[in-house]
């Protein structure tokens, strides 16, 4: 799979190769990660032949999986899922609901297995992205500003858009977040989290 196009005059290519370029991980042998079929993910998810396992790993014990349903995801996979919709499979709209691509990746990341290379969610994100109706985002912006960069298309003085934001703040319904000078904390259903800030200093 590639993407080709046209900016400011030169020829721009978003491929396997190009991305390898720029984005220099995930450089196993191909044989060592999964390719799944874009059907399956988006139409046909049941044909997955992991698809049961992932729901009862992902979400609580006891929820039902006739609707893919946010509020019922384990607290630590809610958290996982903010931190993929803004880096890894990131997406607009509602988000009560789980999209059937983001089972399988959450469960890569929670799970540790199986593989899937990052630049094939890439490509595809801004295929999905490309095609939308509205177009109301454009994912991995920082990964084309630097292939721009990188075919000349733009000048290295050249620079995006930047949007802070607080991931955690989006939790949905039932958690919360805070943080204190040491600590980030997170809650849901009546237990709690605590984790250590990379940056803490000693007791």
């Amino acid at each position: 799979m590639k993407h080709i196009g046209t900016v400011n005059g030169v020829k721009v290519e978003m491929s396997y190769d190009s991305l390898r370029r720029i984005a220099r991980f995930g450089n196993k042998l191909s044989n060592q990660y999964i390719f799944p079929r874009l059907e399956d993910l988006y139409h046909n998810p049941q044909n997955h032949p992991q698809w049961q396992n992932m729901l009862d790993y992902l979400f609580v014990p006891g929820a039902t999986h006739v609707k893919l349903l946010r509020r019922n995801f384990r607290i630590e996979v809610k958290l996982m899922l903010v931190l993929c919709t803004h880096n890894v499979i990131p997406r607009w709209g509602d988000k009560v609901e789980v999209r059937f691509l983001e089972v399988p990746v959450l469960y890569m990341l929670m799970h540790g297995s199986p593989m899937v290379p990052f630049r094939f969610l890439v490509l595809n994100n801004i295929w999905i992205g490309r095609n939308s109706g509205e177009r109301k985002i454009i994912p991995h912006c920082r990964l084309i500003t630097t292939l721009l960069k990188l075919y000349g298309a733009i000048g290295a003085e050249d620079k995006g858009s930047y949007k802070r934001f607080k991931p955690f703040q989006h939790l949905g319904s039932g958690c919360g977040y805070k943080e204190s000078e040491r600590y980030h904390k997170l809650k849901s259903d009546g237990k709690r989290w605590r984790a250590l800030k990379a940056d803490a200093c000693p007791v």
